[in-house]
């Protein structure tokens, strides 16, 4: 909880070895950190006081990137370069979809399906959102599973 009370700016590295908690403390601050745990956020936490923290819980969007599966099936294969692409593209853009229909983020995307661009699309989106001042938009705090999941367009 010490590395949550202050944090050391807006962003920051994890350096460290395999198996020493990386993917555990993201997992934590996930909850920790989500908009959409705003309203359940003391029972979740109970005997935490969200004021202590900086910046403080429960006030961020998340998006939540998942890597495993890129790696192509035959190394040895011509086609492991552009099959690790396709994987990445297909992998980028599920997650930037759930992200944006999580947040009920009105973004279009359309073929020919680059994910790379439509991160750009969200991200100057959201940068937009911020620098205007409508960041403090109601952001969605209760789904319903249906609601969260989408059909994939790939």
């Amino acid at each position: 909880m010490k590395l949550f009370r202050n944090l050391p700016g807006c962003c920051f590295s994890l350096c460290r070895p395999k198996g020493h908690g990386k993917a555990l403390l993201c997992s934590m601050a996930q909850p920790f950190y989500n908009i959409m745990n705003k309203p359940h956020f003391d029972k979740m936490f109970p005997g935490v006081d969200a004021k202590d923290f900086n910046p403080h819980p429960a006030s961020f969007i998340v998006l939540s990137l998942n890597f495993e599966g890129l790696q192509p099936s035959d190394l040895t294969s011509s086609k492991c370069g552009s099959e690790f692409e396709r994987n990445f593209q297909n992998n980028l853009l599920r997650s930037l979809l759930d992200f944006c229909k999580k947040y009920e983020l009105d973004i279009p995307v359309s073929p020919p399906w680059d994910a790379n661009a439509f991160f750009r699309s969200v991200t100057g989106h959201l940068w937009a959102r911020t620098v205007d001042g409508s960041r403090e938009r109601s952001w969605p705090t209760t789904m319903t599973r249906e609601e969260r999941s989408i059909k994939s367009k790939i």
